[in-house]
């Protein structure tokens, strides 16, 4: 098949996954919008929770890629809809152990503009719009690039969410119809901003809107939380105003 698929990324420390029920939740959601069905062992949360349990460690943080692919052959039109599923393990870095980290130099992306009515809310297989953006990345000696879509509005940067914070304390992101990934790092945050003291609301941003804002930063369920020092030539003049390794840490230790 064409990379007919999709994959889920999630953060094990100390033998357990943060946000498992986000992540397995969106497991769900993009198997029904993909028509695929799942492996029983993958339907239920308590059975999905056993099954990543061979892979505890003590002490360590593992970055746990799973893979989940169409059955059978076929070309744009399946045979089956059954699905078979592999994992990948490395090590990743805890990011509560990753205080005062900032990405100092973000762009704009010029290779590739994603469409908002496309399957980017989803983790699909075929990822060659960031491979494209990785590369124009590196090329251009920067540390991420900040994605528009075909309608000039922000979306996300390369692998994460991105958020804004306006002057009056109020935290922005660009909704989903933005075609930004429906991020599980990103869900709890404004599912849960009352417990941890943020206010956030989603809305339509652009470019012209960077300068009205005093802090940014991203979100991504391996990596956390992370600072931007500016996008651009525009520099955002106050970084503490959240403490993101706080957010880290008790988002952790709610899970973890």
């Amino acid at each position: 098949m064409y990379g007919d698929g999709f994959f889920e990324t999630m953060l094990m420390i100390n033998g357990k996954v943060a946000l498992i029920h986000l992540h397995h939740e969106r497991i769900l959601k993009t198997a029904h919008k993909l028509k695929l069905i799942l492996p029983e062992e993958l339907l239920d949360l308590t059975n999905f929770e056993i099954l990543l349990r061979e892979f505890k460690t003590t002490g360590h943080a593992l970055r746990i890629r799973l893979n989940i692919i169409r059955n059978g052959n076929g070309f744009y039109l399946p045979q089956h809809h059954t699905a078979t599923y592999n994992f990948n393990v490395q090590p990743a870095v805890n990011p509560s152990n990753q205080e005062g980290q900032i990405i100092h130099l973000v762009g704009i992306a010029e290779s590739v503009t994603i469409y908002s009515k496309g399957l980017s809310n989803y983790k699909t297989i075929a990822k060659s719009e960031q491979v494209l953006l990785s590369l124009e990345c590196k090329e251009r000696c920067l540390d991420d690039l900040l994605v528009l879509n075909e309608k000039g509005e922000v979306v996300e940067c390369i692998y994460s969410n991105i958020f804004f914070i306006q002057k009056d304390g109020i935290i922005v992101t660009p909704s989903l119809e933005s075609g930004c990934l429906d991020g599980c790092m990103r869900k709890y945050l404004i599912e849960n901003q009352k417990i941890i003291n943020l206010k956030i609301k989603e809305k339509s941003i652009y470019l012209s809107d960077l300068s009205t804002y005093i802090s940014c930063f991203i979100t991504n369920s391996v990596s956390g939380l992370k600072s931007i020092s500016a996008i651009n030539s525009h520099n955002f003049e106050d970084q503490e105003i959240i403490d993101i390794n706080h957010i880290n840490k008790l988002i952790l230790k709610l899970f973890i």
